[in-house]
């Protein structure tokens, strides 16, 4: 479904800028799809095709895993803690009870 919707949209902008009025770039030979050559859009659909098979083939090996529990507010977060841990110096105890970091 990617590669069609990107193949889609590069059949309404490589009309639009290759023409007339912008002249991003000119093709050699013109093609069917206003000047477009057939090609192009084969190109589109095998690359997007093929990125998005790769991409997907990662996501499944790579899955995220949720971190844990949402935390409530932005002190309660794992990088949050890290960061006053590792500029503070303070402990996890000191952490859970935020409202005072770095007091000194």
């Amino acid at each position: 479904v990617g590669a069609l919707v990107v193949t889609a949209w590069d059949l309404l902008v490589d009309p639009i800028l290759s023409g007339p009025a912008v002249g991003a770039w000119v093709w050699e030979r013109g093609g069917p799809w206003y000047g477009v050559p057939i090609q192009n859009y084969l190109g589109w659909m095998v690359t997007a095709f093929t990125v998005s098979f790769f991409y997907r083939s990662l996501e499944r090996r790579w899955m995220l895993q949720p971190a844990g529990p949402p935390s409530s507010g932005l002190w309660g977060s794992r990088p949050a803690r890290r960061f006053v841990r590792h500029t503070c110096g303070a402990t996890p105890s000191a952490i859970a009870s935020i409202g005072s970091t770095c007091a000194s």
